[in-house]
């Protein structure tokens, strides 16, 4: 029984890793030769053209394996440019060249039956040859498939947090491929870990492994609608009230050529905003409909929705109703605390009532939104008095009159 579930379980992990090459072609296939840029701070480009006799699938997704190298291997800024089809795809810098070949991933929009591939190179001050070997390989692949633009994106709740109150984030892993498979998505890439005391990860899920499944719609044309999606999510917040730019996301794949891949996701910009106050302040009614005469209990709710203690809090309410009190004083509020003031108001004018409240706190002024109280017409005071007086009197009136009869 072991034996089958192990069986199993390699024929799923196949399943999931499985990728197919369609078709492949070097550059030397075409009648190219190696090419070579010599000499300090020079550059130089050149063309490959050839044609693309398959059937353009869009389930499909198209790899330039670049294969390029720099002499001396030293740190510079020396680079490589390509253009496929006249649109520039990629800059490679010396740093991005680590491995024999360069994976490149070519959109699908670009690719025709007939294609033109242009290399550019850029020596530097201390390399002085860059070499574009003829064995690059232009290929046609199925499988996993992320593409760059929005394989893998970073999306915020917001884009304009206030310091200080925390916002969501997501990290989405969409693959637009055919086949499922495993990834390592991780909230930022070890290697860009940096001091970046403006903004704090909170708590959630900032690193997860598991299945991204295969594309799950296609359209009549075969181009993915609705890729596989898998994501995490957290929680973070801005210490300062500044602008800044946000570190990638990552996901970590075996590729369809077996290599160990990272793909890093956008950088998402924020402009982070002074809190426009430090108070949340609310008016609350128990009924929004009386009668006249009547007590109106009204409750203000205030919390401290900063990260420091707020001092002495007058909290006034605004009406056109009769006050007892209408000023209270709150001590102080720590750093999240709430509290309340309850206050007493009555009328004898029947109507529509529009009640506000203020708070009043470190040279601030913070009005709250406004609700609605219905007064109807009910039995006053006076009007009750009065007619008291009314049944006493015709209560002494029938007595005389009736003695005398």
């Amino acid at each position: 029984m072991k034996g089958l579930f192990l069986l199993l379980m390699l024929v799923l992990a196949g399943y999931i890793t499985m990728a197919a090459t369609i078709t492949e072609s070097t550059f030397s296939t075409a009648g190219a030769s190696d090419f070579y840029i010599n000499g300090f701070d020079s550059n130089g480009c050149k063309d490959y053209v050839f044609d693309y006799t398959g059937k353009i699938d869009p389930k499909n997704f198209h790899i330039l394996s670049l294969s390029a190298s720099f002499s001396p291997n030293l740190k510079s800024n020396a680079s490589i440019r390509v253009e496929f089809n006249g649109e520039q795809i990629v800059t490679l810098r010396q740093k991005d060249v680590q491995t024999p070949l360069a994976r490149i991933y070519v959109p699908d929009e670009l690719v025709q039956q007939k294609n033109s591939i242009k290399i550019c190179a850029t020596t530097s001050a201390s390399v002085n040859q860059i070499k574009i070997g003829a064995d690059s390989i232009f290929g046609v692949y199925s499988g996993p498939y992320f593409p760059r633009d929005k394989g893998l994106e970073l999306e915020l709740e917001t884009y304009s947090p206030y310091a200080g109150v925390p916002f969501n984030a997501q990290a989405v892993a969409r693959n637009f491929g055919t086949q499922d498979i495993e990834v390592l998505l991780t909230y930022r890439k070890q290697e860009l870990e940096e001091n970046t005391p403006e903004v704090s990860i909170l708590k959630g899920e900032t690193s997860k492994r598991g299945i991204v499944p295969s594309c799950t719609k296609r359209d009549s044309s075969e181009k993915c609608t609705s890729p596989g999606e898998y994501r995490i999510g957290y929680s973070m917040v801005a210490n300062k009230a500044v602008p800044m730019t946000l570190l990638p996301a990552l996901i970590t794949y075996t590729n369809v050529f077996g290599e160990e891949e990272n793909l890093l996701s956008n950088r998402p910009s924020i402009g982070a905003q002074q809190l426009p106050h430090k108070l949340s302040v609310k008016i609350a009614l128990q009924k929004d409909k009386l009668s006249t005469g009547e007590n109106i209990p009204i409750k203000i709710k205030v919390q401290n929705i900063s990260k420091e203690r707020v001092g002495r809090i007058e909290l006034s309410v605004n009406s056109g109703l009769e006050i007892a009190q209408n000023v209270q004083v709150i001590d102080g509020l720590e750093a999240g605390q709430e509290s309340e003031a309850l206050f007493s108001a009555k009328s004898l004018q029947a109507g529509n009532y529009a009640l506000g409240c203020v708070a009043k706190y470190e040279s601030r002024e913070l009005e709250c939104d406004t609700t609605t109280l219905t007064l109807q017409q009910g039995l006053d005071g006076r009007f009750i008095g009065s007619l008291v007086f009314a049944l006493i009197a015709c209560v002494v009136f029938a007595y005389f009159y009736l003695k005398k009869n």
